[in-house]
């Protein structure tokens, strides 16, 4: 028997009769070759929500509702609980009762949300092509309160480290949406089901626990659709960031990185689509991925460019958009003052570059490096029909280098952007011949970035300083290609130490736990 003969579906309800016809009836009338466990959880209604569960198991129990799987077992329990989590770990609990070492799918359906139709089919077939998938998640599509779709998003590729340390928040990268996504049983019993001690971000604590056993991948296609409405829980945004803000030092993003056993560290993200031609479901390895840095070809000779990193000032990067001619990766200048950051293999003469597109009228822009001025001017409004590349001359020290970037505009309605950036990276213009650049004083360096951060009123440095992604570069005997292999096997070399300090941090906490619990008997 394969997981995905069974489906393990349940949904927690309180007072919630407005949409919960609709929820119910994406579940029971899934049709294909697999059996389907529905369970619904209630925290004891007020309403007439009783009375619509009540409905549904009498319409299933009399053949009233033709069932178009191999069966529905449908059943329901009333009582209070602690919460909207703990609710659904009671729920899986009762539904897997009697077979919890049966193979199975599971997943929660909120009471307003909806599947799509075919979503099981879809999910079996998936799975009988691609075997490993054990975690899956699909496109986003956005209902409303009169259940109109309101668009269906493009595929998100997760990256795996980055889901397992937190960082798909919605502040840092997308959300993983819950309705569309799907785990195997013995995902769940590896992880054992949700922290109950959430409120708000249960679902974001999962994906990360879950993903350190195995990969997100995003099915290319529809598995469900998320209501937006007024009152919901996820309306919350604030009280959920700072549910996952106060969290403490072991269970906060960053806390458990993800394991380097069985080349874990080297799964790139992935998405899976359907190919006509073959006929089957295939992995699309890159899709979604960021391109690289351009490699600049000139004189017979090729070598690579340097990419920078935001460091604040900026959204999650965006897309592909291909109706738009846009790719992966894109971001929004979403405050007056966005950091830039790169780290230079080698001293010389460069070209910033930064591929652009605005909508604000006399938008004046000015870029700043170690405090110096770089470019002073307003550019063109552009929209989608064309990019606006800015080439700036810049002379650079060898390591750390940080770019300010500030647009003088500022937007009556605070969800305006001040600029899209679709592209930026370095060019080598000049490699000098010996040591022609001035000295650069780390403190002078460290004054001016302390400045910049000051202005924007944002964190993220120590992170940039600290897991910055490598330049791109390929090695070779001396020069930029030398420098920058030079310089990534040392961050390599500083990624092995964090990881050792990390090791030694969690042997001094057990160390410290294990003190109060003899000093708490001790002194019993």
């Amino acid at each position: 028997m394969s997981a995905s003969d069974l489906f393990t579906i349940v949904t927690p309800t309180l007072n919630s009769e407005d949409f919960l016809d609709e929820t119910i009836a994406s579940v029971v009338t899934q049709a294909g070759d697999f059996s389907i466990r529905y369970h619904v959880q209630d925290g004891g209604s007020k309403d007439g929500t009783l009375a619509i569960i009540e409905a549904w198991q009498a319409r299933l129990a009399s053949g009233a509702l033709p069932v178009r799987c191999r069966g529905i077992t449908f059943s329901f329990t009333v009582s209070k609980d602690g919460g909207m989590y703990q609710a659904i770990n009671r729920a899986f609990t009762t539904a897997r009762e009697g077979s919890a070492d049966m193979p199975s799918v599971m997943g929660w359906i909120n009471s307003d949300d909806r599947l799509a139709p075919g979503a099981f089919a879809t999910i079996r077939a998936l799975m009988t092509d691609l075997p490993e998938i054990e975690f899956i998640t699909s496109r986003v599509s956005l209902i409303n309160d009169r259940g109109a779709t309101l668009g269906v998003e493009s595929p998100i590729a997760f990256e795996r480290a980055k889901l397992v340390a937190g960082d798909y928040d919605g502040r840092n990268g997308a959300f993983v949406m819950q309705e569309g996504t799907f785990w195997t049983a013995s995902l769940w019993d590896k992880i054992g089901g949700l922290d109950e001690g959430f409120r708000l971000a249960g679902d974001w604590d999962l994906w990360r626990r879950l993903a350190r056993h195995a990969p997100l991948t995003t099915v290319d296609t529809l598995l469900g659709f998320h209501r937006r409405r007024p009152g919901q829980l996820s309306e919350s945004m604030d009280r959920y960031y700072g549910e996952i803000d106060a969290l403490p030092p072991e269970k906060a993003p960053g806390s458990t990185p993800l394991p380097s056993e069985n080349g874990a560290r080297r799964q790139k993200r992935s998405v899976a689509q359907y190919s006509p031609e073959q006929k089957a479901w295939r992995f699309v390895p890159d899709f979604g991925s960021p391109l690289l840095a351009p490699m600049i070809h000139a004189g017979g000779v090729a070598f690579p460019t340097v990419p920078l990193e935001v460091i604040a000032g900026a959204s999650a990067p965006i897309g592909a958009h291909p109706e738009l001619h846009l790719p992966a990766g894109v971001i929004w200048m979403n405050q007056p003052l966005m950091l830039l950051g790169s780290k230079v293999p080698v001293a010389g003469r460069y070209t910033l570059v930064i591929e652009c597109r605005n909508w604000q009228q006399k938008n004046h822009l000015t870029v700043r490096s170690a405090g110096q001025v770089m470019l002073d001017e307003a550019i063109e409004v552009s929209g989608h029909r064309r990019n606006i590349v800015l080439r700036i001359p810049v002379t650079l020290p060898k390591g750390h280098v940080y770019f300010e970037i500030e647009s003088d505009r500022r937007p009556k309605d605070p969800r305006e952007h001040f600029l899209l950036v679709a592209g930026m990276h370095l060019e080598l213009s000049a490699e000098p011949e010996g040591d022609t650049l001035p000295p650069v004083r780390e403190e002078d360096l460290a004054e001016a970035t302390a400045a910049a951060l000051s202005r924007g009123g944002w964190g993220g440095l120590g992170r940039f300083l600290g897991d910055g992604a490598s330049p791109v570069g390929r090695p070779g005997e001396g020069g930029l290609y030398g420098a920058m292999a030079a310089l990534e096997a040392e961050i390599e070399a500083d990624r092995a130490k964090a990881s050792q300090l990390r090791d030694q941090l969690k042997s001094a906490r057990a160390e410290i736990n294990l003190l109060r619990l003899k000093d708490a008997a001790i002194h019993r």
